[in-house]
């Protein structure tokens, strides 16, 4: 039996962005801050749906929250480097992105300067690798109907003459 490599060696999350001619290497986010980020696209989401038109708005600690948590440790390498907070919350959301939807958002909203793509906040995003490879696994544990053996009355048949006026019960089979 083959022995997997180290996922490590063949996968990188990370993301490289340069910013003031440095290039800041943040390291993927960790699993309970990859869900907590997907809680807060979904509410987004929900909210939009709903109609709220300030869906997505963070306040000053729940925004300094988000970049530090899609941010790790570089979120203070960038404070001590003297990096101006609009770099950092334009870093954080690039990588929140990086996370929560396609990388090819993530580049877009980069080059565009801070422009979240439209899709993100509705219902018809593309959906991330982890949430295709869910939709993926739940189709495949879904248990499919069998087929009868034929030797069932179809549903048809048997709510008519249930539904019959002055049907007995050893008309109906009982």
């Amino acid at each position: 039996m083959a022995e997997f490599e180290d996922i490590d060696e063949v996968f990188d999350s990370s993301l490289t962005l340069p910013i003031n001619g440095k290039k800041y290497r943040i390291p993927p986010v960790s699993g309970l801050d990859g869900l907590w980020a997907q809680r807060v696209v979904e509410e987004i989401r929900k909210a939009k749906n709903g109609g709220d038109v300030d869906a997505g708005k963070l306040n000053d600690g729940d925004e300094r929250l988000l970049y530090q948590r899609m941010l790790g440790p570089v979120f203070e390498e960038m404070l001590a480097d003297g990096v101006k907070w609009d770099r950092i919350s334009h870093a954080g959301m690039t990588m929140f992105l990086w996370t929560t939807a396609t990388h090819d958002d993530a580049e877009s909203y980069w080059k565009a300067g801070g422009d979240i793509p439209e899709a993100l906040g509705s219902a018809e995003s593309t959906p991330n690798r982890a949430s295709r490879r869910a939709s993926a696994a739940a189709e495949r544990t879904t248990k499919r109907q069998v087929s009868t053996s034929g030797t069932r009355a179809p549903k048809t048949s048997a709510a008519k003459r249930s539904a019959s006026p002055g049907a007995t019960s050893s008309e109906n089979g009982g």
